[in-house]
């Protein structure tokens, strides 16, 4: 029984040892042929090519290129598809001079691309998208969301605005987008910006700088304006000047005209005592529900200045007329 296994051990080694030969020339035991694959470091290539390094560091494999400019060196890929025409590659080119070189990455069908390149201080361009299923982190190594800046970022077009998009489709979605402290501190953050336009078109205007420009309605202190209102605002406001533009049909110029009627005296006292303010005039209880128009406001109360002056040119031409009566009853003669 042991000879047999004996006797099959050398069969085992010497089938091997004929499988895998070693190329002449080289140094025994590095390089080796085993049923049309190539091991370098392996007597067992599981591919066409397989390199092995048994020691500890070091380069696996180094390409060395003694010019300064140009293609140094590469790795092609290449496909028997339609005549290979089609293959991918890795290359690195030198610029001349220390520091002066990158790597590029390339993609072929007919035409050469270059996909991707790296220069010596590690920055990256890519000529089309990138599609990555895990984190992306740009100046971190530890990103906590799908794209993490540590740094600036600069949104630059060739010409136009840049646009930020919220999703892709030709449907609605009502996104927003929403600026967060961190992943930790989920409270809002802020925004700085020099002219904002608020608007369901961005054709609608162009804002200037230090301008902000609201195509709906605005609130202040409230989830919502108050229907009806362009601007609402829960709570005090104060300013330097207000201007109300009204429409001149509304303003009450029209009570100097002839064919103005002022209501008589007797009428409007009798107005006061029945309701308890000047007609026209809204009352507390009005105010109370329905707040104050300043614009409608101080038309009616300048209509009430201007009846009001009325009624005093009225009593004065009758205090004059008064005068005179008395004047020629006493024969110009003035009571002592």
């Amino acid at each position: 029984m042991k000879k047999i296994l004996i006797i099959a051990c050398l069969l085992q080694l010497t089938t091997e040892m004929l499988n895998a030969q070693t190329w002449s020339g080289s140094t025994p035991g590095n390089i080796y042929y085993n049923q049309g694959a190539v091991g370098i470091g392996t007597s067992s290539p599981s591919s066409t090519l397989h390199v092995t390094n048994q020691s500890a560091g070091g380069n696996v494999i180094t390409v060395e290129n003694y010019q300064y400019d140009g293609l140094l060196g590469g790795l092609h890929f290449a496909s028997g598809y339609d005549n290979f025409q089609c293959w991918s590659g890795i290359e690195a080119y030198g610029t001349g001079g220390v520091n002066q070189q990158d790597l590029r990455f390339y993609v072929t069908y007919g035409t050469r691309r270059q996909a991707m390149r790296i220069n010596q201080v590690g920055d990256v361009s890519m000529n089309k998208s990138l599609t990555v299923d895990g984190y992306v982190g740009v100046g971190t190594s530890n990103p906590l969301t799908k794209l993490h800046v540590a740094g600036d970022m600069v949104l630059e077009k060739v010409s136009g605005d840049p646009i930020l998009y919220t999703g892709t489709g030709n449907s609605e979605f009502n996104r927003y987008l929403t600026l967060i402290n961190s992943p930790a501190l989920t409270s809002a953050s802020g925004l700085k910006a020099g002219g904002v336009l608020i608007s369901d078109a961005y054709d609608y205007a162009n804002p200037g700088k230090n301008d902000l420009v609201v195509k709906g309605n605005a609130s202040i202190g409230a989830a919502a304006p108050p229907s009806g209102y362009k601007f609402a605002v829960a709570g005090k406001a104060i300013m330097e000047e207000v201007k109300v533009k009204l429409q001149a049909s509304g303003w009450p110029d029209y009570v100097f005209k002839p064919s103005y009627r002022l209501m008589p005296l007797k009428k409007v006292e009798r107005f006061i005592r029945e309701n308890g303010h000047l007609p026209e005039v809204p009352s507390a209880k009005q105010i109370e529900q329905n707040g104050v128009e300043v614009g409608a406001n101080q038309a009616v109360l300048l209509k009430k200045i201007e009846e009001l002056t009325l009624y005093i040119i009225d009593q004065q031409k009758q205090i004059t007329q008064l005068q005179q009566d008395i004047k020629k009853v006493t024969g110009g003669k003035r009571k002592r």
